[in-house]
């Protein structure tokens, strides 16, 4: 059993299958399996079999029974997801991508929060011109345990898990967002496909190494960024303390989340990323 309150804030634990104990005060939410059949056409080389059925697993809506009025009153919800490693060709397994839903009465698209609790990711961030195919900024995040990062408005993501150990992902978003991979879909994956390479080290031995492939179906697809994650205590997010306590201690610091049209300045990427230095 893996235990998972110290990360996530919450009662959680996690089964050797995979699946998620709730805890006291914590109410059991039934999880959405994604299966090997839904995501290959999301896949670099369509071909390719996969170990197991169900790849990953989003819990929605996860909240203590104290916080449901007040989580229900801030307009929010909160999900996980549970990833186990594993590559599917040379491709490692990653979630289908998605773009987020206009607030209804704006201009600007719901932004999202995610963060590592268990495990390790790259998290690929794009922004698509007015044709998805052709994209505007792509970013690369490499993060682990206690990273958050904020998914700015018009920005769409997707979660790849690397490494050895099964990834767990907390999101906090609005529950008026809904997620849509219909533009992945239709051009097989985010801009660039994350796979296992081998390279030779000075020692002469051969060592696995990470090769982000562009993804060719794109007309427009500008250079992948590398891109660190900031602390951002503006709006009470801090590596040390898992977003949930945050988010319920006071609701009124996520209202970025639900009111995007009122933060537009503070949800710029140069506001929230470490960027490379032109």
């Amino acid at each position: 059993m893996l235990a998972l309150d110290k990360s996530t804030g919450l009662p959680l634990a996690m089964r050797e299958d995979f699946s998620l104990e709730f805890g006291s005060g914590l109410s059991p939410v039934d999880p959405v399996a994604v299966d090997f059949s839904k995501l290959r056409v999301y896949l670099r080389n369509q071909s390719v079999s996969a170990a197991r059925r169900e790849l990953y697993w989003t819990y929605r809506a996860v909240v203590l029974e104290a916080d449901r009025e007040k989580m229900g009153q801030a307009g929010l919800r909160y999900d996980l997801l549970v990833m186990p490693p594993g590559k599917l060709g040379e491709e490692f397994v990653k979630t289908k991508g998605y773009y987020n839903s206009l607030k209804a009465g704006t201009d600007v698209s719901y932004p999202q929060l995610l963060e590592i609790s268990h495990g390790e990711a790259f998290l690929i961030l794009q922004r698509p011109s007015a044709d998805p195919a052709r994209l505007l900024e792509l970013y690369l995040f490499s993060v682990g345990r206690g990273d958050k990062v904020i998914v700015p408005p018009g920005f769409g993501a997707v979660v790849v898990n690397p490494g050895k150990e099964v990834l767990v992902c907390s999101f906090w978003q609005a529950a008026a967002n809904e997620e849509s991979a219909e533009a992945y879909e239709i051009l097989g994956g985010a801009g660039y496909y994350v796979a296992e390479s081998q390279r030779l080290s000075r020692e002469g031995d051969t060592k696995n190494d990470f090769e982000f492939v562009p993804n060719l179906n794109y007309k427009l697809l500008p250079k992948l960024q590398e891109a660190g994650v900031r602390e951002l205590p503006q709006f009470d997010l801090l590596s040390a303390l898992p977003m949930y306590f945050t988010g319920m201690r006071d609701p009124r610091s996520l209202d970025f989340l639900i009111n995007p049209e009122n933060h537009r300045d503070d949800l710029k990427p140069e506001k929230l990323f470490v960027l490379p230095v032109v």
